[in-house]
């Protein structure tokens, strides 16, 4: 048995579930309502404990006294196939800020969002089970993700999160899993690229491109730990043991960062590089069929308000005349004060909830 299990956090509204009233053991359940069950490339939880020694103190002897438990600061990582299903699904809790969808069923529905600016973002919770080891994570943000959209195969999606509480536990059942709709990948091949003023003037014959995205969530011990609270007591061996949980997660600069390659040189993004000349650049990934009336496809649509190529260039000079280039750009605010925004286009509504 293995897999990933991602379920709404139920307490999303005061930014994840908070633990005051641990106990020995911790009896924390885990939702009974699973959000997402997505095909996994590579899952990893870290627990993130960090411990105090005595080391400097003399006891007579020339050893070291053993370390102890201080706090704890758990998180997990995931890598997937670009399934629109899990793909939306992470990059709106990342994200934060819903807009209005438009559109309604059977036609498509288009479902802006944009990074969150103040507040709580949608937290979450992940169980992930291999074999007899079942790891749950409580209070989940997500902090980074990467969507690649290569040229030789099908796109990818990463993310990591943090999280506010950890278990570790023997598998005793998993929770019954949903594979419909992860078949289609959003991909390069049917993607097109726009920038220029009002990001309308297509750019021909991109090869691959990537998009990071980063809420930079603090690790700051005095931001995140509060005295008193999550502090989680085990017996172990017959010896009492505590570890301390984070209380709060809590947004940095957001930033996100694109870069697209091309097969030849390209000297307007040259240029473009040289005088730091901001555009505005829209990247249109496509899936595959979304089930609307009038058809379409299940699209995401990513929108850098003022896009500036930062590093990059044309490969060196070969006698064999494949010249490739490479730009990366930094994404800003706009003159409105609008920066990033990304919209899902599908058969029903990307919510929070």
């Amino acid at each position: 048995m293995s897999g990933l299990y991602l379920a709404n956090d139920p307490d999303t509204a005061t930014g994840g579930s908070t633990y005051d009233d641990l106990s020995d053991p911790g009896p924390v359940a885990f939702p009974g309502s699973i959000a997402r069950t997505p095909p996994l490339t590579s899952s990893q939880v870290t627990a993130g404990e960090n411990r105090t020694n005595r080391n400097t103190e003399g006891r007579g002897r020339r050893g070291n006294s053993v370390s102890l438990p201080w706090d704890a600061r758990p998180s997990v990582t995931a890598s997937h196939m670009a399934y629109p299903k899990i793909t939306n699904w992470m990059i709106a809790r990342a994200l934060g800020a819903a807009g209005t969808p438009t559109g309604s069923a059977p036609a498509p529905v288009e479902s802006p969002y944009t990074p969150l600016q103040s507040g709580n973002l949608a937290s979450f919770c992940a169980k992930l089970v291999r074999d007899e080891q079942t790891d749950d994570l409580y209070g989940c943000w997500a902090n980074t993700w990467t969507l690649t959209l290569p040229n030789e195969g099908e796109g990818t999606f990463e993310w990591d999160a943090m999280a506010k509480y950890h278990e570790v536990t023997t598998t005793a059942s998993e929770p019954a899993r949903d594979n419909a709709g992860y078949v289609d990948t959003y991909e390069i091949r049917t993607a097109e690229v726009f920038d220029g003023p009002t990001g309308t003037d297509l750019i021909d014959c991109v090869s691959s491109a990537t998009i990071a995205f980063s809420n930079a969530l603090k690790e700051d011990v005095r931001r995140r730990f509060c005295a008193g609270k999550n502090v989680v007591q085990r017996t172990l061996d017959g010896s009492v043991y505590r570890v301390w949980y984070p209380t709060w997660n809590a947004l940095g600069p957001q930033t996100m960062n694109i870069t697209l390659d091309f097969g030849s040189p390209q000297p307007t993004r040259e240029l473009d590089r040289i005088f730091a000349a901001a555009d505005k650049l829209v990247i249109e990934a496509r899936a595959g069929d979304a089930g609307t009336t009038p058809a379409s496809d299940d699209m995401i649509r990513i929108e850098a308000g003022q896009a500036v190529v930062t590093e990059g260039g044309t490969d060196p000079f070969n006698r064999d005349g494949d010249h490739y280039s490479s730009y990366q750009y930094e994404t800003g605010v706009d003159d409105t004060g609008a920066d990033t925004t990304i919209t899902f286009s599908g058969a029903a509504a990307v919510t929070l909830t």
